[in-house]
């Protein structure tokens, strides 16, 4: 019987199951869509939409006797995750943190404490009425997860009961949407940062609705002010800045603070906006592994899972497959090494020459996937972890797809910013469906 090293559990475990396997973990999947080049790599479980995520306790009781992480949207499932906690033992963070950072007006106020900015949050209760006013404001549910649920305020009337209650208003801020991945032992002065994204956020060319999530760009390289405050060069550790005044350096970095105050350990994500005046707006906290690690485990060369793993095991984790030939766990590797390409900037910090992109197209219409097509060559290419593939997430001949449901992924490496947004949207207008 083949043995297993780690169970991921999510909507789509397929990037999370590679960077398993970068870091020689042999893994196992229960997922919503068992596609072709995870099916490729690892056995599959597939949890039926209509019944996700209610069955996952089910499908996690009959998998290995072996540890487990979740991917996006269960960290809106606080009460679930300490359930199946119970039943195999948990890579992750637990209920009780994801509890605490599912209140954004309490993020917030927390965040400003050490100097850090979000755009104003309230409860919807307060949302200004007057139509002139509710154009600065958006709707977000308390949980959601790729932009699922965010509309514009105008649209309040259009929403059930239900829908009100159980989301918040935040003053829309314009800006450059970008994600910072951090991973921790639990503590402040051992949280590492990973590196920076780009964010690709309702893309009319990936038929994405205006605020869903549709890929990311990395490394992005950050003036050197923002660099400080998120970690990607050194800060001394310290108090919190209490003037909370947006040009005064906190005294720790983005992901450090959030160690401190909720507990966080593992891999964790950060999405923010970049406006116009270069300053910084912290949007929400992913405290999990996030979909775009692949990318920086693709520009740096080094296998974080097995990093998030050893967070959470009292011994050194065993690796039992071979897939680290490109891991630099090795390199003595400070922050600010591997930092690259934003906007038409070309300079490196240091390791990483290339830039990597990944990009979700959105189904337009209803109809089903074909029988063949390009992405064919990069399932077959699937079993080497790291190899950056043309299509990734790719589903099986046939497959029903509804309009408006993730069709597959679009990936791309070139030497700049620019180059890698262009072949992204070639080999994306070169799909039949979509």
């Amino acid at each position: 019987m083949a043995s297993f090293d780690v169970i991921l559990v999510g909507a789509s475990v397929r990037a999370a199951a590679m960077s398993a396997r970068r870091a020689g973990l042999r893994p196992y999947g229960i997922d919503l869509f068992a596609v072709v080049d995870l099916s490729a790599i690892a056995p599959v479980r597939l949890c039926p939409i209509e019944r996700y995520p209610e069955d996952l306790p089910r499908l996690l009781a009959e998998a290995p006797q072996v540890p487990w992480i979740y991917t996006g949207g269960l960290e809106n499932h606080p009460d679930l995750i300490e359930e199946l906690a119970e039943i195999r033992p948990l890579w992750g963070n637990p209920g009780r943190v994801l509890r605490s950072l599912r209140s954004p007006i309490e993020l917030a106020r927390l965040l400003s404490a050490w100097g850090f900015r979000m755009p104003e949050t309230r409860p919807l209760s307060s949302l200004p009425l007057e139509r002139e006013e509710l154009r600065d404001w958006l709707i977000k549910p308390f949980r959601s997860a790729a932009g699922l649920g965010i509309c514009r305020a105008e649209q309040l009337s259009s929403l059930s009961d239900p829908q009100k209650r159980s989301s918040y208003c935040q003053r829309y801020v314009v800006g450059v949407p970008m994600s910072t991945l951090y991973c921790s032992d639990g503590t402040p002065g051992g949280t590492q940062w990973i590196g920076n994204t780009r964010q690709l956020i309702g893309e009319p060319w990936c038929n994405a609705p205006e605020f869903r999530y549709c890929g990311n760009i990395a490394p992005i390289d950050l003036p050197p002010m923002l660099a400080l405050r998120f970690g990607s060069q050194a800060l001394q550790s310290g108090s919190p800045c209490r003037s909370g005044a947006a040009t005064k350096l906190p005294a720790e970095n983005l992901g450090a603070v959030l160690v401190r105050e909720f507990g966080l350990r593992g891999l964790f994500g950060v999405d923010w906006l970049l406006d116009a005046y270069g300053e910084s707006w912290i949007l929400e906290v992913n405290p999990r592994y996030t979909a775009s690690l692949e990318l920086l485990e693709f520009a740096t060369g080094r296998a974080w899972l097995l990093d998030h793993a050893e967070a959470f095991s009292a011994k050194k984790v065993r690796r039992t497959s071979s897939g680290l030939q490109q891991d630099h766990r090795d390199d003595s590797r400070s922050p600010g090494t591997s930092s690259r390409c934003f906007g038409k900037s070309s300079r490196s910090l240091g390791t990483s020459s290339r830039c990597f992109g990944k990009a979700i197209v959105y189904a337009r219409d209803s109809g089903e996937v074909p029988l063949s097509g390009l992405w064919n060559v990069a399932a077959a290419d699937a079993d080497d972890p790291w190899h950056c593939p043309t299509y990734a997430d790719i589903p099986h001949p046939g497959t029903r797809m509804e309009a408006g449901w993730p069709v597959l992924s679009v990936l791309a490496q070139a030497p700049t910013f620019e180059e890698v947004l262009r072949a992204l949207q070639w080999r994306r207008q070169a799909l039949p469906m979509g």
